[in-house]
């Protein structure tokens, strides 16, 4: 009993919040120095226009570079595009293999399937990883970007 007693005292002791080191937060005196601008810090994308902040994702102009052909472009554009809509997919069946396994209750066939499910989406996903660094590598041979 008392070594119980002796166990609860000495981890009320060593856990107690009142003991810990506490740092607050120091004033910082901004008076001399300019505004904070994000933009110095983080530039944000270009489109062919110039205007910042434009998702070039989506962009679909393919004028930016006069020595490249409009179908090769075109193809890079789907292809990045394919490689984004499997990955997520492939994200997506590993979430639903992981909520079929919790939700079998117990029943074999419900974890193997579930199993299964996981284990094709995650070589789904070294595929589409492995296919994102190859277009990549083959982006930079051609295009130079």
């Amino acid at each position: 009993m008392s070594r119980k007693i002796f166990a609860i005292l000495l981890s009320l002791i060593i856990l107690n919040q009142n003991l810990t080191f506490q740092i607050y937060a120091q004033p910082i005196d901004n008076s001399d120095s300019e505004s904070f601008s994000v933009s110095k810090i983080l530039k944000l994308p270009t489109n062919a226009e110039g205007k910042e902040g434009q998702d070039s994702f989506f962009d679909f102009s393919c004028s930016d570079n006069p020595s490249v052909s409009v179908i090769g472009c075109y193809i890079v554009k789907l292809v990045n595009i394919l490689i984004v809509l499997s990955g997520i997919t492939s994200f997506g069946m590993i979430v639903v293999g992981g909520i079929t396994m919790v939700t079998s209750a117990g029943n074999e066939t419900g974890v193997t399937k579930g199993k299964e499910t996981v284990t094709f989406a995650v070589i789904g996903l070294v595929i589409t990883l492995s296919a994102y660094i190859i277009s990549v590598f083959i982006q930079s041979i051609f295009y130079g970007n």
